[in-house]
């Protein structure tokens, strides 16, 4: 097989080492043993395959180090070791490697440093060393690779800052550098990557502010900076970016509002914005993001009212805005938002109540609107939530009952109502919410019973009913709620005995029924709930 050229067997659950032998073909051009279950190192008896151009011997199970002495393949311009277990450093003298374009070590175990000579493959198109333990900078030497068009170094431990040089990669369309140790700031001669379309730095040290050079990067899709250290106003120039798609700028410390132009980034499908320190209104130009499905702008400083043109963003699936300063209604307009699963605007100051509309919001899964100023009962026109997991209203001035036809909501999972201004008494028809865990309704005014038929949800962890006007007696069928840790009656109007039966409580980690007036004896087979660490039954009647 000495005049061998090409040998082609991917995923065919090869195993073994790699024969020492193939260093005898020395006409080989083509070698591809890709995703196999290759393992042992790679022969350094190689080096003659000087003839080589294509080598795959990705997704297999590699390990040792790169041979130095693979310099002598002078021709190889596609070279895929990743997904392997390979380790040590890269060798100095792989810069002789002239001839290659395609370069994938990612996801190996690689570490040392980038050697600057690699600078020397003036061909290479695509570098990637992802997922690997690399450290050191960036050389400013890699500007001088102009036909870069895929560049991936994330998940590293690189440091120090990003090279202006790199704005010479006039082609390069894909850079991935997150995951590292980098800082300094964003080189605005980057603004000549005016094919980029994907860029990831988040999850670095990065400083400073986004160069409204930047503007010109009109080819830009995804634009990923998220928890870094940025600061400064968000540029209006960048309304310019036509092609924009997702941006995520989250966990950093930039500043002022959103600019009324990044209106006309129509193409919009993701803005994430959490955790800054932005301030103004919602502009209602961003009602022209009609192919947005997630907006994330928790823990600002924004305020203002809510725009009711926001309605025409009927692919909106994630709609947070908590932790910010907003205030006033919510708007009945933003009933059209029918594709919602995630609406978050808790801890703001919204007041007026929960429109009967959002009914409409059939898929919707989690709702969160606790720490606001709303008021007005609970509408029964919701029982339509019938995916609802989570829902927290807690600490508003929500009037009336529970409606009735909520024991619909068989998908709920938390139900948080506590100190608000409830009435009424505990529907028996909730007993049908089969999947409910948690049950906080505590600092309301509620009265009546708790339901026998209750003891259906079987499920619960969590009951929290503290400082209402609870009557009647603890139930018997409450004793099948045998995962619950946590039981919290204190300061209602209950009376009766102890019942023994709950001794099968074993989980209950806390239990407290103080100042009620209750009655009778401890039970002895409470010794049982051995995971007990608070139990309360002061100010009862208990003897």
């Amino acid at each position: 097989m000495s005049n061998l050229e090409r040998f082609f067997f991917n995923n065919t659950l090869l195993d073994g080492p790699l024969p020492r032998a193939y260093g005898k073909w020395t006409k080989i051009k083509e070698l591809q043993l890709g995703s196999n279950r290759l393992s042992g190192s790679l022969p350094v008896g190689w080096f003659g395959m000087t003839n080589l151009e294509f080598l795959y011997l990705d997704d297999n199970r590699f390990i040792g180090t790169l041979p130095s002495e693979f310099r002598s393949w002078a021709k190889v311009f596609d070279l895929r070791l990743n997904r392997n277990l390979l380790s040590g450093s890269l060798p100095v003298e792989w810069s002789e490697l002239s001839a290659l374009e395609i370069f994938y070590l990612g996801e190996n175990r690689l570490n040392g440093t980038l050697p600057s000579g690699y600078s020397n493959w003036s061909k290479i198109r695509d570098f990637r060393l992802q997922e690997n333990q690399l450290e050191g900078t960036l050389p400013s030497e890699f500007g001088r690779m102009i036909d870069l068009e895929d560049f991936n170094l994330e998940l590293n431990r690189l440091s120090g800052s990003l090279p202006p040089e790199f704005g010479d990669w006039i082609k390069i369309t894909d850079l991935r550098v997150y995951g590292n140790n980098l800082n300094g700031s964003l080189p605005s001669d980057w603004s000549s990557m005016t094919r980029l379309e994907f860029f990831y730095f988040n999850q670095n040290q990065i400083t400073g502010t986004l160069p409204v050079q930047w503007g010109r990067m009109t080819s830009l899709f995804t634009f990923f900076g998220f928890d870094n250290l940025l600061e400064g106003t968000l540029p209006s120039l960048f309304s310019q970016l036509s092609n924009l798609a997702s941006v995520a700028l989250a966990i950093n410390s930039l500043t002022g509002s959103i600019p009324e132009q990044w209106g006309n980034l129509k193409d919009l499908q993701l803005f994430l914005l959490a955790d800054n320190r932005l301030t103004g209104s919602l502009p209602v130009s961003i009602s022209n993001w009609t192919d947005l499905w997630w907006l994330g702008l928790d823990t600002n400083e924004m305020s203002g009212t809510l725009p009711s043109e926001l309605y025409v963003l009927t692919n909106l699936e994630v709609f947070t805005i908590s932790d910010n300063g907003f205030s006033g209604a919510l708007p009945e307009s933003w009933s059209s938002l029918s594709n919602l699963e995630v609406f978050n605007l808790e801890l703001n100051r919204l007041s007026g109540s929960l429109p009967p509309e959002f009914g409409d919001w059939i898929k919707i899964t989690d709702l969160r609107v606790y720490g606001n100023n709303l008021n007005g009962s609970l509408p029964s026109d919701w029982s339509s939530m019938t995916r609802l997991e989570f829902f927290y209203f807690n600490q508003n001035q929500i009037t009336g009952t529970l409606p009735v036809q909520w024991g619909r909501m068989t998908s709920l999972f938390t139900f948080f109502g506590f100190d608000n201004l409830l009435e009424g008494t505990l529907p028996s028809l909730f007993s049908q919410l089969s999947n409910l865990a948690s049950v906080a309704l505590a600092i309301n005014s509620l009265t009546g019973s708790i339901p026998e038929q209750w003891g259906n949800l079987k499920d619960l962890q969590l009951f929290l009913l503290a400082d209402n006007r609870l009557t009647g007696s603890l139930p018997v069928s409450i004793s099948n709620w045998t995962d619950l840790w946590w039981l919290g009656l204190d300061t209602n109007e209950m009376s009766g005995t102890l019942p023994s039966e709950l001794y099968v409580l074993t989980n209950l980690e806390v239990f407290t029924i103080s100042d009620n007036g209750f009655s009778g004896a401890l039970p002895e087979s409470w010794s049982s709930l051995s995971n007990l660490e608070v139990f309360n039954l002061e100010l009862n009647r208990l003897s």
